[in-house]
């Protein structure tokens, strides 16, 4: 996590997203280092104490501040802190797919990133691999460092992984395991019904509610992703403005968690 936050940090010389103390930071006294607020879960152990970071500092005549977040409280302080006009100078978190950074980058409260990054090669051969022009901008901008969490887009569609037992379904009579939606519903039927262990077994469950849209929404639903985008209007063929799961046809999607809910499934 330490060597983690330090890269994230080496990044923002190259291109500060938050731009709320964009003054203060830009400012500087006689023989002081610019002063660069950073928000990530456990900044205040993070950049202490590590001869690297102090490295880093000197280098670039800067000092980087931690500001406390927490992971159980990082959406509320940024949000909170959007509306005070107080963000950190950098801030990380799963914004730039919520209703909140359009929002931000409307008001000002973000600074895009230079559309020529060849001053900083190593920022503009990462940005390239993110291949930009899939990737929803504003304004025809770049306002945030996306984090590559894959090589490629297509190995996002592992985040969403649905785990059961398959000696219990063995045990209930299932021979081979499901491929299809409706295979599936059969095989945890089957196992609920045999009960092999004898505990009451139920169906599926999650530990978030929003885990159940990721489970069962097409991933290339604005409405997939469950945090801000629920609320997405988008224009249909006609050019009429309307709430994304109508334009992107969810209808079946929607059955589909319907019938798993009224079958015990889920």
């Amino acid at each position: 996590m330490k060597r983690w936050i330090l890269a994230v940090c080496i990044a923002v010389l190259t291109g500060l997203t938050g731009c709320a103390r964009d003054e203060s930071a830009k400012q500087q006294a006689d023989g002081d280092r610019m002063k660069i607020t950073v928000a990530v879960w456990n900044a205040e152990d993070a950049l202490v104490g590590d001869a690297v970071l102090d490295a880093v500092e000197e280098r670039f005549g800067v000092t980087f501040e931690p500001v406390n977040m927490t992971w159980n409280d990082y959406y509320q302080k940024v949000e909170r802190w959007a509306a005070t006009d107080s963000l950190p100078d950098l801030f990380v978190g799963d914004f730039r797919n919520s209703r909140w950074y359009t929002q931000w980058v409307q008001k000002g409260l973000l600074c895009a990133l230079p559309e020529d990054l060849s001053e900083y090669p190593h920022l503009e051969q990462y940005m390239q691999n993110l291949q930009l022009t899939q990737i929803s901008l504003a304004d025809g901008r770049m306002y945030c460092i996306p984090r590559q969490t894959y090589p490629s887009q297509e190995w996002t569609s592992i985040d969403r992984i649905i785990v059961y037992r398959w000696d219990l379904a063995q045990k209930a009579g299932i021979t081979k395991e499901p491929e299809n939606w409706e295979e599936f519903q059969k095989m945890i039927l089957a196992i609920m019904a045999a009960d092999p262990e004898n505990t009451g077994i139920q169906g599926m469950s999650v530990g978030n509610a929003g885990l159940i849209t990721g489970a069962l929404l097409p991933y290339a639903s604005s409405v997939a992703v469950g945090s801000g985008t629920d609320f997405c209007w988008k224009e249909d063929m006609d050019g009429v403005y309307k709430p994304a799961y109508f334009v992107d046809d969810l209808t079946s999607a929607f059955q589909l968690g319907r019938d798993m809910y009224t079958s015990g499934c889920s």
